[in-house]
């Protein structure tokens, strides 16, 4: 899984790229390309498809704009990664370069008449990215530390207490600094990786910020934002593997941090994160919320600004922090569960021994609140509720 992380680029566009060699133009269909640069100078053309060759391997080029009747005629030196097959190929892979070339698109390349583009299209949250989130088998790869003991009858691993630890592996990946911090005591994983644009900031914070705005909502992922600071979009933690993944662009001084985070654990069994270093919990986002009291502050306030119960409310309800998952409390969390439950009063309505719950939430550090739907099973965006 690593080394698909180190590629992935180059192999999404290896498996994208279209039969045609890229060398090849004497051709009346090239194919589509995702558009980097336009330049004037022949050199400065051949400079840059060098220096794009070192990230993304064979798969770059330039051409001559007039040579093409689908391109527009300007005489200047179009650079170039592709050609791909189809539209929709070249459409995915320009997301991977949006951090570098915020105005990317893919067109398509052809002697015919006629200009057809298409803007960069995610199909999956890792488009962000280019990068890939670890699988869960990710625990079954690589030697197991020298102090473990392994009965080799029963495959039962024994562990001593001083082989917790964490490893911290740096991995390279074209315009990421990738960081992989593994818990090989329990088999726990954060994955984060950081880039950083260091040309126009302010302008290629507004023009990410739209295209995530837009493809969040076309791929069903929560966005969660202060206007001009930073836009982070947020895929749900799958029920089955409690797993969050964030991608996010802020702007930290004269650069723009683009961050991405996955943060694993698996199926029912406890895995844990105590010994993950802090660096690894940061990020760009500011953290707002320090303690459950203020995670349920704003719960409380956010609920009844949004009149989701009755005028009453919080009256007759009593709230709780009651992790959703079986995860042991002393864990790492950048979140509060809380669960709000019915009061039942002796001589009034229901049964006074019980407490059924009405509804649970999950509250990030960063201000986010998210509802978890029992009947589904799955957490969905906090605005499903106002729509119950």
């Amino acid at each position: 899984m690593r080394m698909m992380s180190v590629m992935i680029l180059t192999l999404l566009i290896t498996l994208f790229i279209s039969d045609t060699a890229s060398a090849d133009l004497d051709v009346d269909e090239f194919g589509w390309v995702v558009v980097c640069e336009v330049m004037d100078s022949e050199a400065d053309a051949e400079r840059l498809a060098e220096e794009l060759h070192s990230l993304f391997g064979q798969y770059t080029g330039y051409l001559w704009i007039p040579d093409w009747a689908s391109l527009s005629g300007y005489r200047g030196w179009l650079v170039y990664l592709g050609p791909f097959e189809t539209s929709d190929y070249a459409a995915q892979v320009a997301c991977f370069i949006l951090w570098k070339y915020p105005d990317t698109y893919a067109i398509q390349v052809s002697g015919k008449d006629g200009r057809n583009t298409v803007p960069p299209t995610p199909v999956d949250f890792s488009d962000f990215t280019g990068l890939a989130p670890p699988l869960s088998s990710f625990q079954l790869r690589g030697e197991m530390p020298s102090d473990w003991e392994i009965d080799r009858v029963s495959q039962e691993v024994q562990w001593r207490e001083e082989s917790r630890q964490v490893t911290k592996t740096l991995l390279s990946l074209p315009g990421w600094s990738v960081e992989d911090w593994i818990d090989v005591y329990i088999g726990s994983v954060e994955y984060r990786a950081i880039r950083e644009s260091l040309e126009d900031p302010e302008g290629d914070f507004e023009k990410v910020s739209q295209f995530l705005r837009e493809s969040a909502e076309n791929l069903g992922v929560g966005v969660f934002e202060s206007p001009g600071e930073y836009i982070l979009i947020h895929k749900l933690p799958d029920w089955g593997r409690q797993g969050d993944l964030d991608f996010w662009v802020a702007l930290t001084g004269e650069t723009l941090e683009y961050g991405y985070r996955v943060r694993l654990t698996y199926n029912e069994m406890p895995y844990e994160w105590p010994f993950i270093p802090e660096e690894a919990h940061v990020s760009a986002i500011p953290v707002l919320i320090h303690s459950y009291d203020e995670a349920l502050d704003l719960l409380i306030e956010t609920l009844s600004e949004d009149s989701i119960y009755r005028s009453s409310f919080p009256e007759g309800l009593s709230f709780g922090q009651e992790d959703i998952g079986n995860i042991p409390e002393d864990v790492y969390r950048d979140y509060y569960d809380i669960a709000i439950r019915e009061v039942h009063r002796p001589g009034g309505p229901g049964d006074p021994n019980t407490a059924p719950i009405v509804d649970r939430f999950r509250i990030y550090d960063r201000g986010e609140i998210i509802w978890f739907k029992p009947a589904m099973g799955m957490f969905l965006l906090y605005e499903e509720i106002l729509n119950r």
